[in-house]
């Protein structure tokens, strides 16, 4: 296993790994553990960006719940750990997750400008 060879970063990639996994056979309860392990395992390292990444798919778990307003705290989180690295790309997905997901509770308002953002970012 990664811990084993000292290799801590390889350890919460590997685990971001088994919650999208988790997440394809639709166990979102231990899809969600899974991230929320990576994710803590990212940031103690300060690896900002896969930070960022299991915060998105973490939001996208909740979102398949149901759960809109856990899905756009991560989301949102996500945005914030984007900007924080300046990785446009990063930043665009979080945003067009964001805007997704606030579609699904009903503000369109905010789902337009969140797209229009990812649509800046994208060009």
């Amino acid at each position: 296993m990664a811990v084993s060879v000292n290799a801590p970063a390889l350890a919460a990639t590997a685990q971001m790994n088994l919650g999208g996994l988790y997440s394809l056979q639709q166990d979102y309860d231990t899809a969600i553990a899974w991230y929320e392990q990576g994710i803590a395992s990212a940031t103690e390292l300060s690896l900002w960006g896969s930070a960022a990444h299991g915060l998105n798919n973490l939001g996208g778990a909740y979102q398949k719940l149901g759960d809109h307003a856990a899905a756009i705290a991560q989301f949102e989180q996500s945005l914030a750990l984007a900007t924080q690295t300046g990785n446009p790309t990063l930043q665009a997905t979080a945003l067009t997750n964001l805007g997704v997901a606030r579609e699904d509770v009903g503000d369109l308002a905010a789902a337009r400008a969140s797209h229009q953002a990812s649509v800046a970012l994208a060009r």
